[in-house]
C-alpha cells in the first residue's frame, strides 16, 4: 500500500471461501510515519455465531428485530435479521477484534436487558469474539423507560438538534459518537425543541443535546467532555422522566 497518510491505521485482511463456507481474517494496527513500514499479519478463522433472541419471563418476543455486529475500530458491521420463528439468527465469519452488538427495530416499548456470549454476561455488549463456534443470547424485556423533554433557546441555533441519552458509567475506549448516532439511544429534538427517546434500559444516563453540523465534526475527546457536562437522569424498569436542556457545545 502506497501513499498513506501518518497516523495511526488498521489493516485487514480476508480470505472467503465459498466452497467450504469459511471465512479468515487478519487485523493489525501500526503508526505510519515517514518512511516504509512492514506489518506482520497471521490468518485466523472467524467467529461462527449461533445467535438467539429470548424473551424475560412473561414477557412477548416483538414482532420483528435486527442483529447488528460492530467491530469497535472499523465502523461497519455485520447485520442479521432475527428470525419470525424461535428468534434466531446466524453471523458468520466475525473478526475476532472487540465488537458491539446492538438490537434495532424493537420498538419504544422493548429494551434489552442482557446479552450473554457462550453463557456469560457482556456488560454494554461490548465482547472479544474467539474464532469457531459461538452462542450469543439476547435477552429482551418489554418494560422500557423513557426520556422526554425540550431544548431550552431552540429559537437561537439554527439546524437540526441530536438529543442523546448515553448509558452511565460511559466507556470512551468502546464508543464512539457515530456510534451513538446510530444506536437507538438519540433523537432529533422537533422545531420547538421537544424531544422523546423511548426503548431505554433501566439505569443512569447522561442526556445531552447539539446541533447535527457539530456532531458529524466532533472527535472523540470532544465527546468526552460533551458527556461530562451531560444531564444526569436515573430510570426505573418502565419509568419515564423529564428533563430541561441546554445546547452544549465541544
Amino acid at each position: 500500500m502506497r501513499n498513506l497518510l501518518p497516523g495511526l491505521h488498521s489493516f485487514v485482511l480476508a480470505t472467503d471461501d465459498q466452497r467450504r463456507m469459511e471465512k479468515h481474517w487478519a487485523v493489525a494496527s501500526a503508526e505510519v510515519t515517514d518512511h516504509n513500514l512492514e506489518v506482520t499479519m497471521t490468518m485466523s478463522p472467524g467467529a461462527e455465531i449461533t445467535g438467539r433472541v429470548v424473551a424475560a419471563e412473561s414477557v412477548a418476543l416483538p414482532d420483528k428485530s435486527t442483529v447488528v455486529v460492530t467491530p469497535v475500530l472499523r465502523g461497519w458491521g455485520f447485520v442479521t435479521l432475527v428470525s419470525d420463528q424461535g428468534g434466531t439468527f446466524q453471523i458468520r465469519g466475525l473478526p475476532g477484534d472487540p465488537s458491539r452488538v446492538s438490537v434495532n427495530d424493537l420498538g419504544a416499548m422493548f429494551y434489552v436487558k442482557e446479552i450473554r456470549y457462550n453463557g456469560l454476561a457482556v456488560p454494554d455488549g461490548f465482547f472479544t469474539p474467539v474464532a469457531g463456534p459461538a452462542i450469543l443470547e439476547i435477552v429482551i424485556d418489554d418494560k422500557a423507560a423513557t426520556i422526554s423533554g425540550s431544548v431550552t433557546e431552540r429559537d437561537r441555533v439554527a439546524g437540526r438538534i441530536m438529543i442523546l441519552a448515553v448509558k452511565w458509567p460511559f466507556s470512551p475506549g468502546g464508543s464512539s459518537l457515530p456510534m451513538l448516532l446510530r444506536a437507538n439511544t438519540n433523537t432529533p429534538a422537533d422545531d420547538q425543541g421537544r424531544f422523546q427517546i423511548g426503548g431505554l434500559a433501566p439505569g443512569e444516563y447522561r442526556v445531552f443535546g447539539l446541533t447535527e453540523d457539530i456532531a458529524l465534526k466532533m472527535k472523540p475527546d470532544s465527546l468526552v467532555r460533551l458527556v461530562n457536562r451531560a444531564e444526569k437522569v436515573t430510570l426505573e424498569r418502565g419509568g419515564s422522566q423529564s428533563v430541561s436542556l441546554k445546547i452544549v457545545e465541544p
